[in-house]
This record gives structure tokens, sequence and C-alpha cells, in this order.
């Protein structure tokens, strides 16, 4: 007799999203937090994409979680040039308060009958015939093992270097190693030139060596935040940069954010089960709160289904279904390392707009 039929590690919106789900079919799940806040660290903007999917989990959340719809883009390239601007047509989404929307989804969990644990670190896995079976956690520096029928990683983007997907060799599958790098945003009061509702896209290796573009994200009028890789790309960038040095003279920083993100940005893993362990959201490599909550949807329906028929070879119909879903296609940003600002500059002159309104199309199109 196990303790739990699943144990979801992480009470993002995806672990949230999943507990919630097998909740409602009266399974008995568990929710490990390692901090002592849900949603605290916070590590993005709150951007929610626009989607068939949005438009429903929308409607599950208090309004005064939403800060404001998201009415169009803007992309500029690195030498200052706007390349072009996109009204919403369905991909554009919302602002929410995301440590209070996380929260949310994981009293709604909760509500549902799921059990959370706070300040619970996974400490390793514990197996039985080469098949994972529970987890050995601390809280509060206390040890303990906790067993289950099914785990279910959504413990973030550091799954693959130290969490559920490294503990259960899911990480080791991949046929490259992915690489992964710190990154942080920085909040802006007193920004100039800002338009409430529009994203901007910045492309530039100043901007983050790695990642080569910089989201600027306006949560209302004269607020934003903005994405760099380093505190010293930031000076840079508040300096030389030939539209922003201006909207930042004049500006405050009023909070930073931190964390990692991975080069493969958006690409999933390419085998996100194993031993009785599925990965969802970030840990399966989905980047985005929409995509990891529907891969989150994909997961705790094969999950019912493997404890149903006791049949736990059945996670592996979620690797299969992940990957003939939209989710597929769905990436905001792709790995240009390849390339220098010159070449970004003159691809983004001569196909920009196209490539821009392909990649917004697809992310429209997201849905369960």
């Amino acid at each position: 007799m196990v303790d739990y039929d699943v144990i979801v590690v992480g009470a993002g919106p995806a672990g949230s999203t999943a507990a919630k789900i097998l909740a409602e079919e009266k399974l008995n799940v568990l929710i490990l937090e390692e901090h002592n806040n849900i949603g605290l660290p916070q590590h993005c903007s709150g951007w929610i994409s626009g989607s068939p999917f949005t438009d429903e989990l929308i409607k599950t959340i208090p309004n005064r979680l939403v800060i404001q719809k998201v009415k169009g883009w803007r992309v500029w390239s690195p030498q200052g040039k706007k390349v072009c601007e996109f009204d919403d047509f369905g991909f554009g989404g919302y602002f929410v308060d995301r440590v209070n929307f996380d929260r949310e989804l994981a009293k709604q969990a909760i509500k549902k009958g799921a059990k959370i644990k706070v300040t619970s670190k996974v400490t390793n896995l514990i197996k039985e015939n080469n098949i994972i079976k529970g987890a050995s956690i601390e809280t509060k520096g206390e040890p303990e093992k906790i067993t289950a029928d099914i785990i279910i990683g959504a413990d973030g983007v550091r799954s693959y270097l130290s969490g559920v997907a490294r503990k259960s060799g899911i990480a080791d599958l991949e046929k490259k190693p992915r690489e992964f790098f710190p990154g942080m945003q920085i909040e802006f009061i007193n920004i100039s030139d800002i338009e409430p509702g529009v994203i901007e896209i910045f492309f530039g290796f100043d901007f983050d060596k790695h990642f080569g573009m910089a989201f600027l994200s306006p949560l209302e009028e004269n607020l934003a935040l903005i994405g760099f890789g380093t505190q010293k790309d930031y000076l840079k960038i508040k300096e030389d940069h030939p539209v922003l040095s201006k909207r930042l003279k004049n500006a405050e920083e009023i909070r930073f954010l931190g964390g990692m993100y991975c080069s493969k940005f958006g690409e999933s893993l390419r085998t996100a089960v194993k031993d009785n362990v599925a990965l969802i959201g970030d840990a399966a490599g989905y980047h985005g709160i929409i995509p990891a909550c529907i891969s989150s949807h994909y997961a705790s329906e094969i999950t019912k289904q493997a404890l149903e028929k006791e049949d736990f070879t059945l996670l592996e119909q979620y690797d299969k279904i992940r990957r003939k879903s939209t989710l597929k296609d769905a990436r905001m940003a792709i790995d240009i390392r390849n390339l220098n600002d010159n070449a970004i500059e003159q691809f983004l002159q001569t196909g920009g707009k196209d490539a821009t309104y392909a990649m917004l199309e697809m992310i429209a199109r997201l849905k369960i």
C-alpha cells in the first residue's frame, strides 16, 4: 500500500493544474513545494499567451488577478529599427499577477482534495525493482520518505540539472546534453514611451550574449519588466541602446527577478517518461504558462488511465500524445547563437515580419 496515488513535485501552474485534474478524479494526490511561499520566488513577468486554451483558463481565476489584456506586439532590430507591429489576433493573452495566480491554482487543487507540503525538498527518488515508487524529502530539515505509484515532475527548468528529470534518469536520455544560462528581469518605474498592452521584442546580443533578444513587458503606464542576461548587459543597454537608453534615462529599478533558461528555448525533451515518472511544464522543456498547463492535461489524463488499469507502462502514451499535439510547434524563441547582430539585422529587415507573424500564429493555436 502506497501513501499516495500520485506525488506532484512543484506547485507552479503545471504542477497545480495536474494536481487539480487528478484530485477531481478522487485520486490521492500530494503536491511537494520546496519553497515556503507558493509563487515565490517569481521568475517571469506573468504573461499568459493567448489561445483557445487561455480563453478557458482565464474564466477560472478571479478578475482581480488579471492586470491587463495584451493588445499587440512590436519587434525591434539590433540597430534599433522597428521591424513590425501586430495587433492582437488571438495570441496576445493577458498579464496576470503571477505570484497570486500561482497561489490561486494551488488553492483550486487543494479545494478539490489534493494535499500539499510546502518547504519540502525532494532529496532523492525511491526505487523498488528499478521502478520509482516515491520520494525522499526534507521538510524544514526533517527527513521523510513518501511512497506513490506515479511521480509527476513539475519542478521547473532546474529539473534537468538537479531535480526529478535528473534523479529519475530522464535527463540522461537526451541525445545531446542541454545547456542552461542565467537570466534576469528588472522592473522599472518611470520608464518612458511604452504602451500598456503592447509587448516589445528587442533583438541584439548586447541584451544577453546567449539568448540574443529581450522582452519588454509593460505592466501598466510607465511600469515595465525588461529581460537581460546580466547586470553588465543591462548597464550597457542603458548607456548605448538607440531606443532603450532614452526610455530608461529617468527610470528607477524597483524589482529584480532571476532565473535560468535553456538554450533550446521551448523545445521539449525527447523523452518525458521513465519508470513511473512523467515530466510536465518547464521540467519537460515547455516554456510558458500555457504550454505548461496543456502538458499537465495530457500527462494527467494518461496518469489517470494508468492508475485505473494498474498498468504504468501506459505512461509512455504521454510522450506520443504531446509530440503530436499543438505543443510541438509553439515556441516563443529560437536558438540564434550561430548568428551575429548583423546577420539578425539582415534577416529581420527582409523576413522578420513574416517570421514573427508565423511564430505568433502557432502560439495562438494552442489547445488540448
